[in-house]
């Protein structure tokens, strides 16, 4: 079976000034045989140009998806970072105020062991006089009243002497 050409343009041969047209070869088996190889080997590999197409497409997809994934990972990571700053400068200010306090308390708890100090002081002071108070009450009454009752009989004594000197004049008019 011969078949012609119909691209007579791709089946011109030029050689110098001469053109040839080249001759249709007779076909073979093994002609046959490369042929239906070579077409399957190209079916093959458009399967598999289709395959990676479609791998290279979900490929592209996903890396798409990645990056707008990533995206929203870095804005979410410099918020993260900005809210960390806030909270450590909220932290250093904090831990200033609570230095400032624990001053402060410091301060306080040394005054009110001062005023501790001092009232106590004042209570055993106040504790002091009471036990004088009750040592002097604890004197016997009887003491004090034989005291009173000597002092009393001396100042009478002595009034008695300061009027010895003394006359008494009745009945006479003062005038």
């Amino acid at each position: 079976m011969s078949q012609s050409n119909p691209d007579i343009a791709g089946s011109l041969e030029i050689v110098g000034n001469i053109t040839q047209r080249k001759r249709k070869q007779p076909e073979s088996e093994f002609a046959e045989a490369i042929r239906t190889l070579s077409q399957e080997i190209n079916k093959k590999l458009d399967d598999w140009r289709g395959d990676l197409d479609c791998a290279i497409s979900k490929i592209t997809d996903n890396i798409t998806n990645i990056k707008a994934d990533l995206a929203t990972v870095t804005q979410v990571t410099c918020d993260i970072k900005t809210d960390l700053k806030t909270l450590r400068c909220e932290h250093s200010g904090l831990e200033n105020k609570v230095c400032s306090l624990d001053a402060k308390h410091n301060g306080l708890l040394k005054d009110v062991e001062t005023l501790s100090n001092s009232v106590q002081y004042t209570m055993d002071e106040q504790d002091d006089l009471k036990k004088k108070i009750e040592h002097i009450r604890s004197i016997n009454t009887e003491t004090f009243t034989d005291l009173i009752t000597c002092l009393e009989a001396k100042i009478d004594s002595l009034e008695q002497q300061a009027r010895q000197c003394n006359l008494e004049l009745c009945n006479v008019p003062e005038k």
